[in-house]
């Protein structure tokens, strides 16, 4: 039978949850037994139906920032996870109705970050702020951006849902600073925008199963393709056809494709 699991994200809490009145089954996060990642992993706890789960949660930081002066390096990953959970008896495709029975904030202090030109409180098109708005100074920084639809449109205000609406977005971005902006459009692929100009690239066609982390497979391909001295056409290329490939496999970090598989792909693409 396959495991279905649940993991709890950062934040300073102590969760209570249930379906129904149960007994309960406890567990507690610690640095040393937090993942990182959301993937495959052996379940710290096994949870009946009925069954009460109490945990507590990490913050995005791991709780290692205490005091001024301790530093980023510090961390040994971001935004930890507790868990996962086995649900003893359920399938994929299942729904999992999880009643909140009680959450409390677990610590005495708040912690963020901030560096330049990073980091100070503004508001967005969903999370207005009492105070006037700081000037923007991060996309002068930036190189190149690679929001999807939607994080285009939370980010710039627009709606984006084609070609055209994408390009407006990546306007956006340039008109601020950044030198390129590319947002992903999943299968209608890829608009490119800089200050000369802008181009839409396809996407190959395949059949999706999980659109999780298809983003990072193509920010990843792209940067590491960069890195390694190829021409920023052919890293374009790889990162559209490495978010193609990881849309193919469920789940984040069992989806990410190996650079052969990407090999294949532009090869199989360029003959059709």
């Amino acid at each position: 039978m396959r495991r279905t699991v649940i993991a709890l994200g950062a934040g300073l809490f102590v969760v209570r949850c249930m379906v129904a009145q149960g007994a309960v089954v406890r567990y507690h996060a610690t640095i040393d037994n937090i993942k990182y990642v959301y993937g495959p992993a052996e379940p710290v706890a096994r949870i009946k139906p009925g069954e009460v789960l109490e945990t507590n949660t990490l913050d995005a930081f791991g709780n290692v920032l205490k005091r001024p002066g301790d530093k980023l390096s510090m961390v040994k990953g971001d935004n930890p996870l507790s868990g996962p959970f086995f649900i003893e008896g359920a399938e994929p495709g299942d729904v999992l109705a999880v009643e909140i029975l009680d959450l409390q904030i677990d610590s005495d202090q708040g912690v963020g970050t901030f560096e330049p030109p990073f980091g100070a409180l503004n508001g967005t098109t969903y999370t207005p702020i009492l105070n006037q708005p700081l000037p923007e100074r991060i996309w002068s920084v930036v190189d190149v951006v690679t929001p999807n639809e939607s994080e285009a449109a939370v980010l710039t205000g627009l709606p984006v849902t084609d070609v055209r609406s994408a390009t407006a977005a990546g306007q956006w971005f340039v008109q601020r600073g950044a030198r390129t902006a590319l947002v992903t459009l999943a299968e209608k692929g890829v608009v490119e925008v800089t200050a000369d100009g802008s181009e839409h690239r396809s996407a190959p066609t395949v059949k999706v199963v999980d659109t999780t982390a298809a983003g990072d497979a193509f920010a990843g391909n792209l940067g590491a393709a960069l890195a390694a001295g190829h021409p920023w056409e052919h890293a374009v290329v790889r990162g559209i056809h490495a978010g193609a490939l990881a849309v193919t496999v469920a789940g984040a970090s069992t989806c990410l494709p190996t650079a052969a598989a990407v090999d294949a792909l532009i090869t199989a693409s360029t003959r059709n």
